[in-house]
């Protein structure tokens, strides 16, 4: 089965999205660095996975990797 990069960008940006609100869920008033950190992981996956997807919409192709 092959799995194109355009499909790995998006499921990096779904990840980062769940991410961020699993932290934001997880964020306690007297302790907020836990959650915030979570939450900031997962913002930077999903702007992994928008450059991702953006590049691959530039190129014109999409490799089979």
């Amino acid at each position: 089965m092959r799995i194109s990069a355009l499909t790995i960008g998006l499921a990096t940006i779904f990840t980062g999205f769940l991410l961020c609100i699993y932290g934001l869920y997880l964020t306690n008033p007297a302790d907020p660095l836990v959650g915030m950190e979570i939450s900031i992981i997962g913002l930077f996956l999903c702007i992994a996975g928008f450059l991702i997807v953006f590049v691959q919409l530039l190129s014109g192709e999409s490799p089979p990797i």
